[in-house]
């Protein structure tokens, strides 16, 4: 559901039809919308001559994109969703992924950069917010510093990656080899990693928060007491699971009808020094999507 969370905070009207935030008679399927963009573009490129894409035409499916669009708003990059193609088609028994399985890196790469350009402009909000937050990360970097926010649930968040040193040691346990290592900070900030974690941090702080407020209007205002929740699984009793059903729908509109970004923003702006503080990126642009909508939405939430 981060495609959800990124679509709901810039009111992304295509994003939002894309992952069910709108009420809609069908269920819509965010990968394989792009598993169908990606092989339309791939379709071409192949017509077109290109090598990387005749290996690839006529293979792009759901399952082969559905990692890659499911880790894009938690920071992968373009090197990881080559990767998760890799093992995707190693994994893969299908006869027609032959010729890939002897391949390195070039026509994973392509495909990644175009199932990237599907996600794009799928859900547009998520290549904007994701922008965004890496943009206030370099300010943050310029001052060589991290960073906190305070999550909606109240929870404060700190981010400070930092460099590492370590040593690696191999010993044996019997006849099992064991390889045993140890990390320490340098005390020096990993700007790469700060740049690269922001958008997944803030994606599961808010995607914390939602879980955080629906247990707790459940709790106090309809008296439900036993709960069995995982991230973005949530689970009742049977007899209160049209209650959960709705107060979810409720909390998550509640969530997202507050300036998320712009209170972001202004929370980083406090913690820079003056002269930085106008370098922060300005908040992209809100779309037309009626976050109302979410209440009456079969499919937000399965």
């Amino acid at each position: 559901n981060g495609p959800q969370h990124l679509a709901a905070m810039l009111r992304d009207e295509v994003g939002g039809e894309a992952t069910n935030l709108r009420d809609l008679p069908q269920r819509q399927d965010i990968y394989a919308i792009v598993a169908e963009k990606t092989a339309r573009l791939v379709h071409n490129d192949a017509i077109n001559g290109d090598a990387n894409a005749q290996l690839w035409d006529g293979l792009v499916d759901r399952k082969l994109v559905k990692r890659n669009v499911m880790t894009v708003p938690y920071g992968a990059t373009k090197r990881g969703m080559a990767d998760q193609l890799m093992d995707e088609v190693r994994g893969s028994k299908n006869p027609g992924f032959g010729p890939l399985a002897e391949c390195k890196w070039e026509p994973y790469a392509y495909l990644a950069s175009r199932t990237l350009e599907s996600i794009s402009c799928t859900v547009i909000a998520a290549v904007s917010v994701m922008d965004f937050l890496k943009g206030c990360a370099k300010v943050f970097n310029e001052a060589n510093q991290g960073f906190v926010w305070e999550t909606p649930a109240g929870m404060l968040v700190s981010q400070w990656k930092m460099e590492t040193t370590g040593h690696r040691f191999e010993c044996r346990l019997g006849k099992q080899r064991l390889q045993l290592s140890t990390s320490q900070s340098t005390g020096k900030l990993n700007k790469h990693q700060q740049v690269n974690s922001i958008a997944p941090n803030v994606v599961h702080s808010w995607d914390g928060s939602h879980l955080v407020q629906t247990i707790l209007a459940c709790a106090q205002q309809h008296g439900m007491s036993h709960f069995g929740m995982v991230h973005d699984s949530y689970g009742c009793h049977a007899a209160d699971m049209g209650t959960l059903y709705q107060v979810l729908r409720d909390e998550f509109v509640q969530l997202y009808s507050a300036d998320i970004l712009s209170d972001l923003r202004e929370q980083f702006r406090l913690q820079l020094p003056e002269e930085l503080q106008e370098k922060l990126p300005e908040v992209p642009n809100f779309g037309n999507l009626d976050l109302e909508e979410v209440r009456s939405s079969e499919f937000f939430f399965a």
